[in-house]
């Protein structure tokens, strides 16, 4: 069984599944080997994210959801998951995003103590720092956790908003 970039016709989607856009969840509407009809379908992949058989092949289900919603396919683009549950699929959730804004939007990592990206200590300051197009690129050190968030946060918004200008 073979995993598509690319989905399957919207017609092809909703003639064996139904989606509810509220609640992210993917129906069956016949019955097949392994599932009844109407019941909810999919089975999580190795990641953590949500996979379904339509036809002969597997999709992941944020790309079809995304399919059966809008009319489009995501190609080459990735479909983010807002809140980073991998098993949430309410389109709310959802967003259509290159694999640069999808990798921004991550969890911290486990070893991070200040529960902010881009934020750690270093002796009794607080070090603001984020990586930019593969370049890591040190904002400053600051008394105060709440100093070097704000540095964080600011600096995201410079280069992201400069980045969609272009």
């Amino acid at each position: 069984m073979s995993r598509s970039n690319l989905t399957p016709t919207v017609e092809e989607i909703k003639k064996v599944l139904w989606y509810d856009k509220e609640s992210g969840l993917f129906l069956a509407r016949f019955a097949a080997r392994n599932h009844k009809p109407w019941r909810q379908i999919g089975s999580i992949e190795s990641k953590g994210y949500l996979q379904i058989k339509v036809g002969k092949n597997l999709y992941m289900a944020q790309r079809l959801a995304w399919k059966y919603v809008t009319g489009d396919d995501p190609g080459n683009f990735q479909i983010d998951h807002i809140d980073l549950n991998k098993t949430n699929n309410s389109f709310s959730n959802l967003r259509l995003v290159t694999n640069k804004q999808n990798c921004e939007n991550r969890k911290i990592n486990v070893r991070n103590k200040t529960g902010h990206r881009g934020v750690y200590m270093k002796g009794k300051r607080y070090v603001a720092e984020i990586c930019h197009n593969y370049v890591r690129i040190k904002i400053g050190k600051y008394d105060t956790l709440q100093e070097a968030i704000d540095a964080v946060t600011n600096k995201r918004k410079e280069l992201f908003s400069h980045a969609e200008k272009n």
